[in-house]
């Protein structure tokens, strides 16, 4: 009972919060209605009162729970994005035995895993996984990545537009346009430094995406 009635004052405050200057008109109408004003005043605030329900009833609430179920399909793919993203960076740093702080990597961290980082080889947390190659591994992340914003990108109808231009900049990316060409050339590279600043910008985007995970929680 009382989650029913927080999700009701909750959802209370949201339409009001976007639709404020309505809520607003209505109340004009309305006082000007109960004034006893001329028929043609009278009549253009029973129109505006009839209207703003037929707004509530007929568009904004099944769009709100379009958004809600939206939001319900779109945050766990985000978090897998940004789990599957930040993985590489776990796997290459306890393969390459390099030592660098967890929570604030320079640039020159990544450069460094990512050098002693070799296609042809592997490692003991690869072999767990069930991949033998680095370049079979990142190719799998790579494809699980690019399916995950896909499903995402299916529900742009609903999505904010900033949002949408981060997922853009994730699937664009130099990283995963990297590793699409290194798949196209297995033999190219000796190691992955050339990666290493793509991966670098790329491991900061995931950073707007956990922001954006919180203004969909925020909103729905």
């Amino acid at each position: 009972m009382k989650r029913h009635l927080r999700n009701i004052a909750w959802e209370t405050w949201t339409f009001s919060r976007r639709n404020w200057f309505l809520i607003l008109l209505l109340l004009v109408s309305c006082w000007l209605y109960e004034k006893d004003h001329t028929e043609l005043v009278a009549g253009l605030s029973l129109t505006y009162m009839a209207s703003f329900f037929f707004y509530v009833l007929t568009i904004y609430y099944p769009d709100r729970v379009n958004q809600r179920n939206m939001s319900r399909v779109v945050v766990p793919y985000l978090k897998e994005i940004i789990t599957q993203t930040k993985q590489i960076f776990d796997l290459a740093r306890a393969g390459s035995d390099h030592a660098c702080s967890l929570d604030h990597p320079t640039d020159d961290d990544f450069f460094q895993i990512f050098h002693k980082i070799r296609p042809q080889e592997g490692s003991a947390r690869l072999s767990f996984l069930g991949f033998d190659r680095w370049h079979d591994y990142l190719q799998h992340q790579r494809e699980r990545i690019e399916r995950n914003l896909n499903k995402i990108l299916v529900y742009e109808h609903f999505l904010d537009t900033d949002f949408i231009l981060e997922l853009e900049k994730v699937r664009h990316s130099a990283f995963l346009e990297g590793l699409a060409q290194a798949e196209r050339q297995p033999g190219k590279h000796e190691h992955y430094a050339y990666l290493a600043d793509p991966y670098f910008r790329c491991f900061s985007q995931m950073e707007q995406l956990e922001r954006q995970i919180k203004i969909l929680s925020l909103n729905f």
